[in-house]
């Protein structure tokens, strides 16, 4: 009797110490991180080969820019303005994919002369998930003297792999177009992400499951020497 209660109590501790340690190994291993990232940025250093589609006066230039050195400006830089008639142009984005983005922003630094009469001299940024139906994130009319960080928060666009941006510029006439125009710098678009699973050592938890196996063994030799007296 005693020595079949040995036995069972034996295999018991071996089996619960045994799904113990694997039951922490893996869970202290896999691990899964959720981190924000860039999903698209351009600084517009190394040409326009994120942009689509690039229309009307919109093109890189040196003349002031956020960082390091280049911008995106729609006016001419012969004159220093827009004043070439009734006048616009588009500036759209490549798809980007949001489809693994568990929250997303937009964010960008701009600077803005114009003449500053609704409805004249429409500066807008629009966004879209088909490049068919675009919405509407910024139209104002108001000049910015100097760089000013945009935000919006683009969360809903989140699942989608072909979300697109479009910065619109609109003379809507030929007349007081003698201003320095729009220009855009360091564009980002930033997504909350969850990373594939990857095996990080955890030290604490291997450190116990040793000595639960250290334990273990010293049980099984201890009943064993029980169970032969």
């Amino acid at each position: 009797m005693k020595r079949s209660l040995l036995k069972k109590t034996l295999l018991l501790n071996t089996t619960f110490l045994t799904y113990l340690s694997i039951f922490l190994v893996f869970f202290s291993s896999n691990s899964y991180a959720a981190v924000t990232i860039n999903i698209f940025s351009d600084d517009f250093e190394h040409g326009t080969s994120k942009w689509e589609s690039v229309t009307g006066l919109w093109h890189l230039t040196t003349y002031i820019s956020n960082s390091p050195t280049h911008s995106i400006w729609f006016g001419n830089e012969s004159t220093g303005n827009y004043d070439m008639g009734d006048v616009n142009g588009s500036l759209t984005s490549i798809p980007i994919d949001l489809s693994k983005a568990q929250n997303a922003s937009l964010e960008l630094y701009h600077l803005k002369e114009t003449e500053e009469m609704v409805p004249f001299d429409q500066t807008v940024i629009l966004i879209s998930n088909d490049s068919i139906i675009w919405h509407t994130l910024y139209l104002n009319y108001s000049n910015v003297p100097a760089w000013q960080k945009l935000s919006f928060n683009i969360s809903a666009y989140c699942g989608n792999s072909t979300v697109q941006i479009r910065f619109m510029f609109d003379t809507v006439d030929d007349n007081f177009n003698n201003y320095i125009g729009w220009l855009i710098d360091d564009v980002v678009i930033k997504g909350l992400v969850e990373l594939e699973p990857t095996i990080i050592p955890s030290y604490p938890i291997i450190g116990i499951v040793l000595i639960m196996t250290l334990i273990s063994l010293l049980m099984i030799n201890k009943s064993k020497k029980k169970l032969n007296h």
